[in-house]
C-alpha cells in the first residue's frame, strides 16, 4: 500500500500532489487551486511535495498563512492539518490507500469528464511499470507536462475574455455569489458598477468592428488601472461591464464610478477613434438586497435610468 497525500478545499475538490512539483495556492486562475475569494492573494501559496512530506510556504501574501489557527512562513503539514487561506479553509489529510501514481497530479473537480479519469489512470498504470529514470520515463513525464499545460490553457480560456483579457460573465457570476456569501458572513458590505458604453453600435456602424474591438480593449485597460487590486472588473457581455467594488459602501461606489466616467470621456479624446461616454448603475450589499441576483438588478434599473436620462452618467440604486 501506498501513502495517499489529499488536500481539500471548496467542498469536495481535491489535488493530489505529485512528488517533486509545487502547487499555488491563490485567486488567480493561472494558480493550480483556486479560491475566488477577496481575502485570497493572486498568488497567496506553495504546497510541495518531497514523495514524504508535504511543505506549505507563504508567498509574502496580505493575509498570510495559518495552520491550525498558527500564522507560519513555512512548515511541514501533519495529517488532517487545517489550513486557513485568507478566509478559506483546507483540509490537509495523508493516508495510505490503493497505489498512487508517483508521476502524477490528479485534480478531481465537479465536470470532470470519465474519459479524462480513465487516461488519467492508464498512464498512471504506465508509469508504475516503467523503470525510474529511464529514456522513457523521460518521455512520458515530457508528455504529461505538455497535457498540464494544455489543461492550465483550457482552465484559463473558461474564465478569461479573450478580447480584452478580464474576467468574463461565468466567472464573474461565481465570484459574485461567493463574495455575497463572505460578506453576509463577517457582515461586510461591497457594491456593483454595471457600465455600458453609449452608442457603442454607431461606432460599429461608423468605424468598423475592428476599431470596436480595440475600444472595448482601451475600456477594459481604463477599468483595471482605475480600480484597487482587490477589485475586480469583468465584461459583462457585449459593451457592457461589470466591477465588484469589495468592503465599498455605496456614497465611495458612487465617488469611485464618477472618476471612472470622468476618466473615460476624458482619456478617450486623445486615445480612442472617437471621444465615447458611458454610463453607470451602482448598487449595494446589503443596502439594495440580500443576493447576487437582487444586487445585480438593481445595478441594472439604476444602470437603465442612466441609460434613459442623457447618458453619461451615474446612478445609484435608491
Amino acid at each position: 500500500m501506498k501513502k495517499i497525500i489529499e488536500i481539500k478545499y471548496l467542498g469536495n475538490k481535491k489535488l493530489v500532489p505529485q512528488p517533486g512539483l509545487s502547487y499555488t495556492i491563490g485567486r488567480d486562475v493561472g494558480n493550480e487551486i483556486i479560491l475566488p475569494d477577496s481575502t485570497v492573494s493572486r498568488k497567496h501559496a506553495s504546497i510541495s511535495y518531497n514523495g514524504n512530506e508535504c511543505i506549505i510556504k507563504d508567498l509574502n501574501s496580505r493575509n498570510g498563512v495559518f495552520v491550525n489557527d498558527k500564522k507560519v512562513i513555512q512548515t511541514r503539514l501533519k495529517d488532517h492539518d487545517l489550513i486557513t487561506i485568507g478566509g478559506i479553509p483546507i483540509t490537509f489529510v495523508s493516508r495510505f490507500d490503493q497505489p498512487a501514481s508517483n508521476a502524477f497530479s490528479k485534480m478531481e473537480h465537479q465536470g470532470r469528464s470519465d474519459d479524462s479519469i480513465i487516461i488519467h489512470k492508464k498512464f498512471a498504470k504506465l508509469m508504475d511499470q516503467v523503470e525510474k529514470g529511464s529514456p522513457l520515463a523521460r518521455e512520458l513525464k515530457n508528455i504529461h507536462d505538455v497535457v498540464s499545460q494544455s489543461r492550465k490553457r483550457l482552465k484559463t480560456a473558461a474564465t478569461i475574455d479573450q478580447l480584452t483579457g478580464i474576467v468574463n460573465r461565468g466567472y464573474f457570476d461565481k465570484l459574485l455569489k461567493s463574495e455575497i456569501l463572505r460578506d453576509a458572513r463577517y457582515e461586510h458590505s461591497l457594491s456593483l458598477l454595471l457600465i455600458d458604453i453609449d452608442r457603442f453600435k454607431e461606432i460599429n456602424d461608423e468605424f468598423g468592428h475592428p476599431q470596436g474591438d480595440k475600444i472595448l480593449k482601451w475600456i477594459a485597460n481604463q477599468f483595471k488601472n482605475l480600480i484597487r487590486q482587490t477589485d475586480v472588473v469583468a465584461r459583462y457581455g457585449g459593451e457592457e461591464f461589470a466591477i465588484i467594488l469589495l468592503e465599498t459602501e455605496l456614497n465611495n461606489a458612487q465617488k469611485v464610478a464618477e472618476k471612472i466616467r470622468e476618466k473615460v470621456a476624458v482619456s478617450s479624446q486623445f486615445e480612442v477613434v472617437k471621444p465615447i461616454t458611458i454610463s453607470i448603475g451602482v448598487a449595494n450589499y446589503p443596502v439594495n438586497g440580500y443576493t447576487d441576483k437582487e444586487i445585480i438588478q438593481a445595478a441594472d434599473i439604476a444602470l437603465y435610468h442612466s441609460k434613459q436620462h442623457g447618458r453619461n452618467q451615474v446612478t445609484v440604486s435608491n
